[in-house]
């Protein structure tokens, strides 16, 4: 959950193309290959290591609200509104999450750079809050996720 946003973040930096248009897109990956391939391998490790960050997203959600993580596949929008409901988390992690996948959903098939950047800003917020969250829980904790401080009593609708 910290790394991939970080992974994210540096490979949109390196990446070398700023248009969306086919033959401008050709031109910026011919004049700087190197940085074509570098940012390649770089988003590759971000989404390898995405799917642990969603795993650990899931756990959050497996005993308090199980429908919702199985409803993964609709996204991370989807996944945010749950950590929130189910107090799991920080109710600005949860928001960070949220806002930086609908940011990354807009600004990604337009290509608009300091957008994508500041998306995977919020969005290396989002995640990287919730992943030390899960890194500095206790062995009874990871077995029973308890509700973030901070909420009152915990919904069960």
């Amino acid at each position: 959950m910290i790394a991939a946003p970080i992974f994210f973040i540096a490979s949109d930096s390196v990446w070398p193309i700023t248009s969306s248009e086919a033959v401008d897109m050709l031109d910026d990956a011919t004049g700087s290959t190197g940085r074509a391939y570098s940012a390649t391998i770089l988003g590759l490790v971000a989404l390898t290591l995405m799917a642990g960050a969603v795993i650990g997203l899931a756990h959050l959600l497996h005993e308090r609200r199980p429908g919702l993580a199985m409803l993964l596949n609709v996204g991370l929008v989807v996944l945010a509104v749950g950590l929130y409901r189910a107090r799991v988390v920080a109710s600005w992690s949860a928001l960070a999450l949220g806002v930086g996948a609908i940011a990354l959903a807009v600004a990604n098939p337009i290509a608009v750079k300091p957008v994508i950047l500041a998306a995977e800003v919020v969005l290396l917020a989002g995640l990287g809050s919730v992943g030390w969250l899960i890194l500095t829980e206790t062995e009874e904790e990871w077995e029973h996720t308890p509700e973030f401080s901070g909420y009152g009593s915990a919904v069960t609708a």
